[in-house]
């Protein structure tokens, strides 16, 4: 069994792995983990919103902006993973978070994880259910879904084509491997979202531990797309084509001073 601790976060006491390089160690160091991504969460929603957490590893976002909406359904397939994040539902009490053992896909079936704390991955042979959320039934209205599922983005999107075509949920969507930009951005076109880009740093200058220590570095963090009907241009650059890479978007930004 992994070690685990507990610290004071900013979203509450919470445990996570002792020996976790980047989450673990930023709730240790800061109390907070990229908390510039929960605060974007709360500027897209609202007390009324039903959220998916589609990858919810030990709970961050979850806890983090479950006290600003109406509910949150938090997905999480790894089983270490998905242990930490009842607990930390649990300690913190908020009832308005149901933690759900599953992965999502564009198919139902089984699957397995590869344990990598933050990066754990979905493998294609185990017996972790894997669900579409258009298959699910009784999910109310989706304002919003944050998808953190290592490369599996398209097809977790493809699994909620009726409910993106119903509900236009807001998204903000973990883009890290750039083969996947292409494909996942004529997707998102085809649904007529406004999508931006979002680069988060793991460091956070005012912390909630008030650390003025960076550990991980300026170049530490995670690159993400907000999908959304909302007009964001005046705040963050536009993916202006399914071609577009950070590199390009941060030298337009130096362009427009």
């Amino acid at each position: 069994m992994r070690s685990q601790k507990q610290t004071n976060t900013q979203y509450g006491n919470m445990v996570y792995f002792l020996d976790d390089p980047t989450i673990g160690r930023s709730l240790e160091l800061y109390g907070e983990y990229c908390h510039d991504e929960i605060e974007w969460i709360k500027t897209l929603t609202n007390p009324e919103s039903f959220v998916l957490d589609i990858g919810a590893n030990i709970g961050t976002h979850t806890i983090g902006i479950a006290p600003h909406v109406n509910r949150v359904m938090a997905f999480e397939p790894d089983p270490s993973n998905f242990d930490l994040l009842v607990k930390n539902v649990a300690t913190t009490m908020y009832n308005n978070v149901t933690p759900v053992p599953a992965a999502v896909s564009d198919v139902p079936g089984q699957v397995g994880t590869q344990f990598d704390y933050g990066k754990t991955s979905v493998t294609s042979s185990g017996e972790i259910p894997s669900t579409p959320i258009d298959m699910i039934e009784g999910l109310p209205r989706i304002d919003f879904a944050k998808i953190d599922v290592e490369g599996m983005e398209l097809k977790v999107l493809n699994g909620m084509r009726q409910t993106i075509a119903s509900h236009k949920p807001q998204m903000l969507i973990e883009m890290q491997d750039p083969t996947t930009y292409a494909n996942t951005y004529d997707f998102l076109n085809g649904f007529g979202y406004n999508i931006y880009w979002l680069t988060v740093s793991t460091y956070t200058e005012h912390n909630h531990k008030n650390n003025k220590e960076d550990v991980f570095g300026a170049q530490h963090g995670v690159i993400n797309w907000i999908a959304t009907t909302a007009d964001l241009s005046v705040k963050l650059m536009n993916v202006v084509d399914r071609d577009d890479t950070v590199e390009r978007m941060v030298h337009r930004r130096s362009q427009n001073g």
